[in-house]
């Protein structure tokens, strides 16, 4: 028999949602650590498998005990901007416009602040997407 979330009361989903948050965080904190002695296991011969492909980042599987481990070096690259400028001006419009991404954008706090005429003037530059909506439920104070 499955539990009916339609029809359950306030009382019912706060008291369902406190035990599934409870829950959650136990596992998450349970992955964390499995995730932890992995890496600890298998980091350096990881490192030493994309070393050998020339490799400094990347996904590598590593076979042992009947299982496959796939571990993944991940990477954020960040540009100095000063000098990424200073690069592209000496480039041709060209080659700058192509290896080069320019996204201009304003702050949602200044947008918010922004002097009525000024803000008119945004909001024909702009289009705002739902990304997601957020439901919480939580005993009143009074309760």
């Amino acid at each position: 028999m499955t539990f009916d979330f339609a029809s359950a009361t306030d009382q019912e989903l706060y008291i369902l949602m406190s035990e599934a948050k409870s829950e959650l965080a136990e596992v998450q904190e349970k992955i964390k650590l499995i995730n932890h002695a992995l890496e600890e296991r298998y980091f350096e011969q990881a490192n030493e498998a994309l070393l050998q492909q020339g490799k400094d980042f990347g996904t590598v599987t590593l076979s042992r005990d009947g299982h496959d481990i796939k571990i993944t070096k991940r990477k954020r690259r960040e540009w100095d901007q000063d000098k990424l400028r200073a690069v592209l001006d000496r480039m041709s419009p060209e080659d700058a416009r192509h290896y080069a991404d320019i996204k201009l954008s304003v702050s949602e706090a200044k947008y918010n602040n922004a002097p009525p005429e000024i803000r008119a003037a945004l909001t024909d530059c702009t289009t705002v997407h739902l990304t997601g909506v957020g439901v919480e439920i939580m005993e009143a104070d009074d309760a």
